[in-house]
């Protein structure tokens, strides 16, 4: 689909501009989205340039649809409503259609997506620098999606507004100036005789050869019929020149269309009172001139020079006028004018309408223009405490947190003052981001009191502000109330919810339950909790997403893998749809614990890069904590000194003072070689007493450790307390943060623990495990326990160490793993590569040594890692197709199949073991051979303990 011409030869000095937008057409046309943003000052020719992409992408199959931002008040996601508009999907864009920005913005973004998969797409998004907060939101936020799709976004914004739209993935345009040679041609376009060259260069000079400028210099030069003369100094003068030279009527109303926005013939006659057929007569002078066109103003600028131009008295006057004429305009536009209106009513009329569109904004999820909608109001005159309510809690959702907790704040304190119970709990609630809100300070005092007071104000009869208000108070309490009294408090609250019918505040009453009964106690509690909250959030992906957080965290903490990877797969498909990283790091984090689990220390380090790379999109502290996290234990799992020291050294200072901190920083102490450090910090846990450490979510996992300090650090004491802590918790897994690790089934540690004689534990060769629990072989080999996920490969591997010394044949190890009888063998179906393959395969591999000899000698390493990926491929289906002494394999032989799945699958199961117990992997490694019979030989016996 590559253009190589152009179409608007009437551009000047703009060929490489327009190559380069050739280019990104290109590309979008062949699957590799772009975005372009276009930037100068106004006039440049930002317009024509887009104007060219979009004859480009029409001349290259593309469907092209336009959106343009308004100078003026207009509704929220006004550009994409255009844009949505185009493609028919208006509806996308309604108030109150989605229960969050995030969901919006996901159904917009697949609504686009899904158009540009039947034809390449262009949107052109006009004038960016107007945008409202919403329409700039969602287009960063397609710019993010837009790689691998058949779109291209193509904006335009002046100078100065470059930075609205994130830097990755950006390709930015700025647009200089014409100079002195193409700023003549341009010129030579609009006069008849030739320009003196002193004129050009005069011209030049004073326009900075600014596509607009100069041409409006030219107009005007050529409506005087002398291509020379003086050039006015500015663009604004050039158009009042031009101006002048219009009837008054036809000045007057363009005046009236500056105020209005645009000259809308309608309008402009209900204005003036005029037929409209007399406004099209004043308006045709104009439209020759060149200084309207069929949709606006010919440039922003003849608006703004003619809006400039009246009289500050005159155009108050004009804007009451507008806003008496356009009734059936949205409160926003209405809000504007009567803002900028004469009259002692205006004021009045602005705050009623102002408040209106705000409500609006906060219904259509575009909080940062609804707090500017609120903040009119308050200008305006209407200082109540609803208005100054729904300012705060617009900031809090834009994420202006702290601008809006004060103004919460403020509200609280008077309502509370005066008694206002539904005022009062709504703007305490709206601290933490509304009634769902879990960005909770559980440490502001005076936010407990707002509520208990608020809960001593409001009717005692069920409702669903007073379970939103119950919920919070159980979250808020954490730093001070017993986990059973909040845990109370959530279940009233969730009672009451589902009483009336409030599934929002219901599913908040549970999360505050599960963050009540954090600790290992309450497992099953929590599991059934977080399943309530899924089946409640049908229809709200975000409240689905929470509640398959905390049903995951909990399913790890019951070793329940299956149901892990359950709820990590139907927790990715509803992240990976809304596109936001606010909700996708989760999936990398737990997607690296289980490599990490598995030992794949490569996989699990690749996935915390992406972490951290959602994390600093995300702006979230707890992605960026679970990050580094993530990679501590990555470090621990390989024995990194180096690793744990520099990156604990960023963080140590300090932390000795926090007892959550004070038995990680043991187990850090002692794996760093700081044993004396370590061992005071254990013995002043153990002063302390370990009922002192919070049984909350975080308690398994620094017993944990506390434990895995005291063996390395020999304090017998320690092991001995957390062996009597830990063993009612057999059953359960150590579960690192949201996820972030997993250190292993309790069990294994208390065998540890249990191993110790007041010493360093010392390798019991006759104890070996290998035994199944689930989804889980837990293993044990001469002192060193570890876990392994299930596989068929540890089947066979189980099946071997039962008989040790007895050949197994292929067959009926696939049969003990579920596989069919060995009985119901078949013939075979030739060989697996006829006589013509194989000679050409042996072919190949003759003349790959010749030029993997040549590619060696020219240090061609790309070449040579190529070569020998052929060669390797070439190598293995030549050995898979020729059995010992070259014999020919033949396919459909069972017994062929069963020997190459079943030494796959020990080979498999081998390495997940060597990741996490490489003493155990390289006894089997000695011990077992594979092939149509299997074995396993040990050197001396050993003792297994089997499932």
């Amino acid at each position: 689909m590559a253009i190589t011409h152009p179409p608007r030869a009437e551009l000047v000095g703009r060929d490489p501009e327009l190559a380069a937008l050739a280019l990104a057409v290109d590309d979008a046309g062949m699957g590799r989205g772009r975005v372009v943003l276009l930037t100068g000052e106004a006039g440049i020719g930002k317009t024509c340039l887009a104007e060219a992409a979009d004859a480009l992408a029409r001349a290259g199959g593309f469907d092209v649809v336009w959106g343009r931002c308004s100078a003026d008040d207009a509704p929220a996601y006004w550009l994409w409503s255009q844009v949505l508009a185009a493609i028919g999907r208006s509806d996308l864009i309604e108030p109150g259609r989605f229960p969050s920005r995030a969901e919006m913005f996901a159904a917009v973004a697949e609504a686009v997506l899904a158009r540009s998969r039947g034809r390449p797409l262009l949107v052109v998004a006009e004038d960016l620098h107007w945008a409202d907060s919403g329409s700039l939101r969602l287009a960063e936020f397609l710019a993010a999606v837009v790689a691998g799709e058949r779109l291209l976004l193509l904006a335009t914004s002046r100078e100065g507004f470059a930075d609205r739209l994130p830097n990755a993935g950006v390709r930015r345009i700025a647009l200089a100036g014409l100079d002195l040679e193409q700023t003549g041609e341009l010129v030579r376009r609009y006069v008849e005789a030739e320009p003196a060259e002193e004129y050009l260069a005069e011209v030049f000079r004073r326009t900075g050869g600014n596509p607009f400028f100069v041409s409006e210099v030219a107009h005007l030069q050529a409506s005087r019929r002398c291509p020379a003369g003086a050039v006015p100094a500015g663009v604004r003068q050039v158009l009042e020149h031009r101006l002048a030279r219009l009837p008054q009527g036809s000045v007057e109303l363009l005046q009236m269309a500056s105020v209005l926005g645009a000259p809308r013939r309608d309008a402009l006659a209900a204005m003036a009172g005029l037929p409209v057929a007399e406004v099209d007569e004043l308006l045709a002078g104009p439209v020759a001139a060149g200084l309207v066109a069929a949709e606006g103003f010919a440039h922003e600028l003849v608006r703004e020079a003619l809006y400039d131009g009246i009289a500050p008295g005159v155009r108050a006057e004009l804007h009451r006028r507008v806003a008496e004429t356009l009734q059936a305009a949205g409160p926003a536009e209405l809000a504007r004018h009567w803002s900028l209106a004469a009259g002692r009513d205006a004021l009045r009329h602005t705050a009623e309408l102002a408040v209106v569109a705000g409500d609006l904004a906060v219904a259509g999820q575009a909080h940062e223009q609804a707090a500017g909608h609120y903040r009119l109001a308050l200008e305006s005159g209407d200082r109540s405490l609803a208005v100054r309510r729904r300012l705060g809690e617009a900031l809090v959702q834009a994420g202006q947190i702290e601008d809006g907790r004060r103004a919460l704040h403020e509200v609280a304190v008077e309502a509370r003052a005066g008694e206002d119970a539904d005022t009062l709990a709504r703007a305490v609630l709206a601290f933490g981001g509304g009634v769902g809100g879990f960005e909770v300070d559980t440490f502001d005092a005076e936010q407990r009191t707002f509520l208990q007071e608020a809960l001593r104000l409001l009717p005692e009869a069920d409702s669903d502000l007073r379970a939103a208000v119950l919920a919070r108070l159980s979250i808020a309490s954490a730093a001070t109330l017993p986990a059973e009294e909040r845990a109370d408090l959530a279940r009233q609250a969730a009672s009451m919810a589902a009483a009336v019918a409030d599934p929002g505040a219901e599913v908040a009453a549970l999360a505050a339950l599960c963050d009540a009964r954090s600790g290992p106690d309450h497992v099953d509690e929590r599991i059934a909790a977080a399943s309530r909250m899924i089946q409640l959030a049908a229809g709200n992906a975000v409240l689905e997403l929470l509640g398959r957080r905390l049903r995951l965290r909990a399913r790890l903490e019951r070793g329940d893998f299956a149901g892990v990877e359950a709820d990590l797969a139907g927790y990715a498909r509803v992240a990976e749809r809304l596109r936001s990283p606010t909700y996708t790091w989760l999936v990398p984090m737990w997607r690296g614990m289980l490599a990490l689990r598995a030992g794949d220390f490569a996989l699990a380090s690749s996935l915390a890069d992406e972490l951290d790379s959602l994390a600093v999109q995300a702006q979230s502290a707890n992605a960026e904590m679970m990050g580094w996290g993530l990679r501590f234990h990555i470090a621990r799992a390989r024995r990194d000194i180096a690793a744990i020291r520099e990156m604990t050294g960023l963080i140590i200072d300090g932390l000795e003072d926090y007892p959550a901190w004070r038995c990680m920083l043991a187990l850090v102490y002692a794996e760093l070689g700081e044993a004396e450090r370590g061992r005071q910090l254990v013995r002043r846990i153990l002063a302390s007493g370990l009922d002192a450490v919070p049984k909350d979510s975080e308690w398994v996992e620094l017993i944990w450790v506390l434990g895995e300090a005291a063996l390395l650090l020999d304090e017998g004491d320690a092991v001995h307390a957390v062996h009597t802590a830990m063993e009612p918790y057999a059953d359960l897994w150590a579960v690192d943060g949201f996820g972030n690790a997993c250190f292993g089934q309790v069990r294994e540690l208390l065998d540890r623990l249990a191993a110790y004689d007041g010493g360093p534990a010392a390798p019991d060769p006759a104890r070996a495990a290998f035994v199944r629990s689930g989804a889980v072989w837990s293993l044990a080999f001469r002192g060193r326990t570890a876990s392994v996920v299930d596989s068929k490969g540890m089947h066979d591997l189980a099946t071997l160490l039962a008989r040790p010394g007895v050949e197994v044949h292929a067959l009926d190890l696939v049969e003990a793993a579920g596989g069919p009888a060995r009985d119901e063998a078949g013939a075979d179906t030739g060989p697996q590569l006829d006589a013509a393959a194989r000679a050409a395969y042996q072919r190949r591999l003759r003349e790959l040594e010749d030029e993997i000899e040549e590619a060696a000698r020219d240090h061609d390493r790309g070449r040579l890692e190529r070569l020998d990926d052929e060669k390797s491929f070439l190598v293995a289906e030549l050995s898979a197709a020729l059995g010992l002494g070259g014999r020919v394999r033949v396919t459909g032989d069972r017994a062929e199949r069963a020997r190459k799945a079943v030494t796959m699958r020990i080979a498999t199961a081998s390495r997940a073991i060597g990741r996490v117990h490489p003493e155990l992997a390289r006894h089997l490694a000695v011990s077992v051979t594979t092939g149509r019979y299997c074995c396993y030989r040990p050197d001396q016996d050993v003792d297994w303990q089997l499932s």
